[in-house]
């Protein structure tokens, strides 16, 4: 056996499984946040959802505060860009646009719109 062989055997594999753990760690984080971004898009387009029906209801109960009604849905920091409503018939519809900030940890990526409308049979 000549000296030096076992030292030899394992050199330039010292530093390779921190860079593999690094490398997973990383990608575990990036599928991370990208599953919470996928869960707010979601939450969001609930949220608009919520806020439509709750319109359209009031408004088919000819309530005068159907507007009122909608935004009580909308969390704070969240932007209503529009809320409109309408009588075509026998239903009332309102539209609900929602406009909230995409990010994680305070760092604000973009905005996503996102837009719900909902039908009642008046006096529903």
């Amino acid at each position: 056996m000549v000296a030096g062989t076992k030292r030899d055997v394992g050199r330039g594999d010292e530093g390779q499984a921190a860079i593999e753990l690094a490398g997973a760690v990383f990608v575990l984080l990036l599928v991370t946040v990208l599953a919470i971004q996928g869960i707010l898009i979601a939450q969001g387009a609930s949220v608009a959802q919520e806020s439509a029906r709750n319109g359209a209801r009031a408004l088919s109960q000819e309530r005068s505060d159907w507007r009122r009604a909608a935004q009580e849905s909308v969390p704070d920091g969240w932007g209503i860009v529009r809320i409109d409503g309408s009588r075509p018939g026998d239903r009332a519809r309102v539209v609900t646009e929602l406009e909230f900030p995409l990010g994680v940890a305070g760092i604000h990526v973009t905005d996503v719109r996102i837009t719900r409308d909902a039908e009642f049979a008046q006096g529903s």
